[in-house]
C-alpha cells in the first residue's frame, strides 16, 4: 500500500514549494475526494472497466479503482454509506501519515 501511495502522489502536480515526499493538505484531500466518487461507483455497481475508461484523464484513478475493485459490494444503504467513508479516509489517512511512515 505504501509504494502504491508514493507512486500516486508522485504524480500530483505538486507546488514547487514542497519537498518530493512531502503532501499538502490539498493534494490528500484530492486523493481521499477521488476515493470516495470512486468508491461509490464500485458500491453503485459500475463495470470496473467503466470506471477505468471514465477516469483516463486522472493519472491516480487506476490504483485507486483496483483497490475498490478488491472489496466486495454491500446491500444495506447504512453498510454501503460506511465501506465509502471507510475507503475515503484510508486513503486520506495513508497520505497524511506517508512522511512518518518513512
Amino acid at each position: 500500500m505504501k509504494l502504491l501511495l508514493i507512486t500516486i502522489l508522485l504524480s500530483l502536480q505538486i507546488s514547487g514549494s514542497q519537498a518530493a515526499t512531502q503532501f499538502g493538505d490539498e493534494d490528500c484531500k484530492s486523493i481521499a475526494d477521488l476515493a470516495h466518487v470512486i468508491m461509490v461507483g464500485r458500491q453503485g455497481g459500475i463495470a470496473m472497466t467503466k470506471m477505468i475508461d471514465g477516469f483516463t484523464r486522472e493519472p491516480n484513478a487506476r490504483v485507486i479503482i483496483i483497490d475498490a475493485y478488491k472489496l466486495p459490494r454491500v446491500h444495506s444503504h447504512s453498510l454501503r454509506k460506511t465501506v465509502t467513508e471507510d475507503f475515503r479516509d484510508k486513503w486520506a489517512l495513508a497520505c497524511y501519515t506517508q512522511d512518518a511512515s518513512d
